[in-house]
Order: structure tokens, then C-alpha cells, then sequence
């Protein structure tokens, strides 16, 4: 018996904190039914999708939802409910979507936009410039004509089965007649940027620190947006194939229009493919496919090939052929430079300063010494009778002083001289107009007034020249990173 009221005892304890237990639950005291209570929700819509083409489905995918309590407590929740029913995918605008959690919620807009609008908004986004940072090389089938261009970081290498074109990016494009000809028959001035702004349009701009793939991959992907502008093409519709939008439009070629479309990568928004098709679209008239970073390689150049450069004959033309950044490259690599003439005299420049001997008519002889902040002059006439002259100077000022130079103090100081002597050319000819121009093999003789420059077609570098240029008569032959014997300053 006693055991019996111990069991029912035990029973009816268990009995009643189950109901406790219950009670306590269905009022939200324990467990996590409504324990967290939101006063307010927020959307965090950067991975959710904004902007939708039109004629696409809506979808919330990426939503984060958070709800936060009067304590001002945060919570990332799930349960939430998204009303769309005021998205109409037929017609652009801007639509309101609703989300709602417990009692609360809030909204957010989304656009349905046309699909020109839909493909600039694509590749106007960090993910298209991301994406054209991370190239190495590129690979492009041109299929109408089955030509292979092949990009690397600082050459552009095409072959269409009879001609090969190597554009350098030191500023020249080499046309071989066949591949197994080593004669160039032409070499044309090539400014990158230009080049760039061909494809994509004048308001490209040179990223800086990019290679010549990179740029190239960006300028392809802004392409369709230039060629928009143009009102060389128009876009109707979207459609998807696997990770990829495909944008259908027509292409005006010259009087007619022909059916076109433009294939874009949806997760990091780069231009693939663009084709134009016959007017049934059952023929491709032109094919252009991308391939990235993938393995090329791209042949030499022949040492033997003549270099065949077309310079106009004026100021302007002449200006454009020698201040590339071809030259600026060459300038760039120098460590030290001895110009030499036909006698005695010489100049030295070397990374820390400048040293000069002019041999005087009748014996002496005048030197001078030019660092970063000083100038010292050291005359010795014929009996050898020494006087030296120092004054503060700076050769920066001095160079600046040449028209149209500007001073890079990232370079060293016979870099800077060295490139200021093609300035130093153009003001030297004065009011020269027409300059005579011509080759010898690799060599360019330019002729102004009573100036003259001998250009080595290669790198742009300066072979030799009047003295006028360095203030004197004598014609100057120049020696790079060689041996730079400067005397001591007194």
C-alpha cells in the first residue's frame, strides 16, 4: 500500500511539471518559441540580386534578414516570409518588396530595366574590373577569318594563316608577308591607349600598373557598352545558359542590320563571346571568342629583320614617332650614358650627377661637375693655371627648363638628361617645320634645320647627334651602360 501512494505521488509530480513545463513553452518563457521578440527588421540586400532584365523571374536568393528587440539585440533570422506580388517582370521600373518576420516588416526596391540597361549595369561593375586585374594572357579566336591573336603582358602576336602581325608594347606593329619570311615590310606607330580606346571607346582610360593583358581583357568587356554609344548595336532580350547571360541585339554594318548577341559571365561579369549572325541567324558572319590566362606562347622576332619605319615629316609627326613610351622605356633602363665626340670632349651622366670636358682651342681645357644641388667649374688654360667656380644649381630646374619636359623624380639623374635630349631636339630646331627623314637598315637619320638625330629603330634610342644640341658643334656618338671614368670633383 505504501509503495502504491509513493508510485501515485511520484506520478503526480511528474504530471504536474509536465504541465508546468508546457504552460511555460506555450508562454514563451522557455525554450524558442517567440523568445526573441523583434520591435524591427533590416535587409542586407549586397548578395541578393537588385536588378533584374526584363522578362526575369524575381528571386530573394542572398537576403539576409536581421531582427533586433527593444533590448536592441541583433539576430540573423530565416523564418521570414518575402511578398513580391508587386514585381511585374513584363515592364521596367522600380518595384517594392515586402519582408516580413513575427509581427514586423520591412522593404526594399528592386529595378526591372531593359536589357542595353541590364548589360551596362553589368559591365560597369567592380566584378567585370576584378576580374580583367586577375589576367594573365588571353588566347582570341577570330573566327570569320580564322585568325589567333595571342596576348601576353607586354606583346600582341597574330596569325591568320599567311601574315603574322607582333605588336610590341614599346609602341610598333611588325608585319611579316609570310611566317617564314623575316623581311618587315612595314612598321606602323602604335599608342596603346589609342588602341585601347578604339575598342572601348574614348572615355577608356590606361589602368596604371596593368599589363597590356589586362587592359586589353577590360577594353574588350566595355566594348559592348561602346559600341552601344556608338549606335552601332541595340539589345532586346536576355537569356540564360548555365553561368552565362546571353544579350540579343541586332548590329548595324554599314546599311543593314544583322542579328547579334554579346555572352557575358554572370558571376564576374566579363565579355566571352560576341557573334553576328545572317539575317535567318542560321549562318555566324564574325566570331570573336576570349580565352583568359590560359598557356600561350608567342615566337620571336627575326634579329635580321629590316625595320622599315613610316615618320612623316613634320614637327608634329616627327614628335609622335620619338616621344612614345618606347622611349621613355629605353630612357628608363639607362645607368649610365658617355657621349663622345669626334675628339677630346665627352659628357658622362651617371645616376648621382653629370661631368663635362670641353677641350679649349690652343690647349686647356674646361670641366664641369653637376650634382643633384651644385655646379662646379674647373678651368685649366694652356699654362696651367687652374680656376674653379662652384654656385648652387639644380639640375631639375635646368631640365625643366627645355620645353615640353616635365622632370620625373622617380628616375635617376642620367635618366632625366637622357630624355630631355629629345626635347631638347624639337627646341633646338627652332621654327623648323619639315624635317628630312631617312633609314639605313635599322638606322633613322632625322635632319632639322642644322640639328641632326640618328635613331636606333629597335628601342628608340638616340645613336647620335650634333653637338648643338649639348651646346657646342661636334657630332656626338652615344655609349650606354658603359664605363663612365669621371674624375674626381675638385
Amino acid at each position: 500500500m505504501r509503495k502504491k501512494i509513493i508510485c501515485a505521488t511520484i506520478s503526480g509530480i511528474l504530471f504536474v511539471a509536465c504541465v508546468v513545463i508546457l504552460i511555460l513553452v506555450l508562454c514563451g518563457v522557455i525554450g524558442d518559441r517567440d523568445s526573441f521578440r523583434a520591435t524591427r527588421i533590416q535587409v542586407d540586400t549586397q548578395n541578393a540580386q537588385t536588378q533584374f532584365y526584363e522578362g526575369e523571374n524575381f528571386n530573394s536568393n542572398g537576403l539576409v534578414v536581421t531582427a533586433i528587440n527593444v533590448e536592441g539585440e541583433e539576430k540573423v533570422v530565416e523564418n521570414y516570409s518575402v511578398n513580391s506580388s508587386a514585381f511585374n517582370s513584363g515592364e521596367t521600373g522600380t518595384y517594392t518588396i515586402n519582408v516580413y518576420y513575427q509581427d514586423v516588416y520591412t522593404t526594399y526596391e528592386v529595378d526591372v530595366v531593359s536589357a542595353e540597361e541590364f548589360l551596362i549595369g553589368l559591365l560597369s561593375s567592380e566584378e567585370t574590373k576584378n576580374f580583367a586585374q586577375s589576367v594573365n594572357s588571353i588566347s582570341i579566336d577570330q573566327g570569320q577569318v580564322n585568325a589567333t591573336y595571342r596576348v601576353l603582358d607586354d606583346q600582341f602576336y597574330i596569325y591568320n594563316g599567311i601574315n603574322i602581325e607582333q605588336w610590341g608594347r614599346d609602341g610598333y606593329l611588325y608585319s611579316y608577308s609570310n611566317i617564314f619570311d623575316s623581311e618587315v615590310y612595314s612598321v606602323e606607330p602604335f599608342n596603346e591607349s589609342n588602341f585601347l580606346k578604339g575598342i572601348a571607346g574614348d572615355s577608356f582610360e590606361v589602368q596604371e600598373g596593368w599589363t597590356y593583358a589586362q587592359n586589353l581583357a577590360y577594353a574588350f568587356s566595355l566594348e559592348p557598352i561602346a559600341q552601344l554609344q556608338a549606335n552601332e548595336v541595340r539589345f532586346d532580350s536576355v537569356t540564360v545558359i548555365g553561368n552565362d547571360y546571353i544579350i540579343w541585339g541586332r548590329q548595324t554594318v554599314e546599311t543593314s542590320e544583322h542579328p547579334y548577341s554579346v555572352r557575358v559571365d554572370a558571376r564576374n561579369h566579363y565579355v566571352k563571346e560576341w557573334i553576328r549572325y545572317s539575317d535567318d541567324q542560321q549562318d555566324v558572319v564574325a566570331r570573336w571568342t576570349y580565352y583568359y590566362n590560359t598557356s600561350v606562347s608567342i615566337p620571336l622576332m627575326p634579329e635580321d629583320a629590316v625595320w622599315q619605319a613610316n615618320v612623316g615629316t613634320s614637327i608634329d609627326e616627327i614628335k609622335n614617332f620619338l616621344l612614345t613610351e618606347k622611349t621613355r622605356s629605353f630612357a628608363q633602363s639607362i645607368i649610365s650614358v658617355r657621349l663622345q665626340s669626334a675628339g677630346e670632349d665627352y659628357k658622362v651622366f651617371t645616376n648621382n650627377g653629370v661631368y663635362s670636358l670641353i677641350t679649349r682651342d690652343g690647349g686647356g681645357k674646361k670641366e664641369v661637375w653637376q650634382t643633384a644641388t651644385e655646379k662646379v667649374v674647373k678651368d685649366t688654360t694652356a699654362d696651367g693655371t687652374e680656376t674653379v667656380t662652384r654656385v648652387s644649381s639644380s639640375y631639375e630646374t635646368e631640365l625643366s627648363a627645355t620645353e615640353g619636359f616635365v622632370y620625373n623624380s622617380d628616375w635617376t639623374v642620367a635618366q632625366n638628361y637622357y630624355y630631355n635630349l629629345f626635347f631638347k631636339f624639337f627646341q633646338a630646331t627652332g621654327d623648323v617645320q619639315e624635317f628630312a627623314v631617312s633609314q639605313e637598315g635599322n638606322l633613322l637619320t632625322i635632319q632639322g634645320g642644322t640639328e641632326m638625330l640618328v635613331i636606333d629603330l629597335s628601342n628608340n634610342k638616340i645613336v647620335n647627334s650634333t653637338e648643338s644640341i649639348y651646346e657646342g658643334t661636334a657630332t656626338f656618338t652615344l655609349e650606354y651602360n658603359g664605363q663612365t671614368d669621371m674624375p674626381q670633383m675638385p
